[in-house]
């Protein structure tokens, strides 16, 4: 397992950090990668600064061992990110990424290290709330893919790549036994704001599941619903990248609670 940082965000983007922007740390969904944010870093506002972070097991990482615990890849993450994990950055998790920086959110305030300025979760129900649908990563093939299909994960032509789906089987796999597996413990609100996303047209994720992140903060919580469905993230990443922008526009101002739909 690589702990070099470029392996895990990138020669390029470590050789053009902006000292003066906010670094935005995104996670992907299960079985998504870090070209999911593709065209991030290059639209995005000057005050802010995406780093795709690229987990093992998947494109240029697809040798490596993806993780099945949650708790152990956040250790990784704390030390392999450390020298990005230093104010102002913030975190953006899509789904099961929603969850990693949940937890990489509360590992660095129990090692009393500098907390984002702001967590960004989409499509994701808040931490407390079992997950209301069946185990995952232990199916039979077959209805593997087919859930994988009804969630829009894998496109038609992956699917009818017999070799392609069987090799990329295991690192969903591993990514649905990560999400299967993880199990919120209690603690007490995170200081920075939240900002959630969610998908209009999304029958995975409850709207009132998403909502009640805002009990996860003792700063302001942002609600926002962008068209499209589970993997929104795909389809309205201008919408979220605005988004974004103007929530970090003054990351240390941020003493007000306020609830915002739009």
């Amino acid at each position: 397992m690589s702990h070099a940082l470029e392996d895990w965000v990138g020669p390029q983007a470590l050789q053009q950090l902006d000292p003066q922007a906010v670094a935005l740390l995104c996670f992907p969904f299960a079985g998504g990668a870090a070209s999911v944010f593709r065209g991030w870093r290059e639209r995005a506002a000057a005050h802010v600064q995406p780093l795709p972070v690229q987990l093992p097991g998947r494109e240029q990482r697809w040798d490596e061992a993806p993780y099945t615990e949650l708790s152990t890849l956040v250790q990784t993450l704390v030390s392999v990110l450390s020298p990005l994990l230093r104010p102002p950055f913030a975190l953006f998790g899509h789904s099961m990424g929603a969850f990693i920086a949940f937890e990489l959110a509360r590992e660095l305030r129990r090692l009393n290290r500098p907390g984002p300025v702001r967590l960004f979760v989409s499509a994701c129900r808040a931490p407390h709330i079992p997950d209301p649908h069946p185990s995952l990563s232990g199916l039979p093939q077959a209805e593997f893919v087919a859930r994988l299909q009804r969630l829009n994960g894998v496109s038609e032509e992956v699917v009818r790549n017999h070799d392609m789906i069987e090799f990329l089987t295991p690192m969903l796999r591993a990514d649905f036994r990560m999400c299967d597996t993880y199990v919120y413990r209690p603690g007490r609100p995170l200081d920075c704001p939240i900002s959630a996303f969610a998908g209009i047209d999304d029958t995975y994720t409850r709207r009132s599941h998403l909502a009640m992140w805002r009990r996860y903060t003792r700063a302001a919580f942002v609600e926002r619903s962008l068209p499209g469905n589970h993997l929104f993230l795909m389809s309205a990443t201008a919408a979220i990248r605005d988004a974004i922008a103007a929530d970090l526009a003054s990351p240390y101002l941020s003493g007000e609670r306020y609830h915002e739909r739009g």
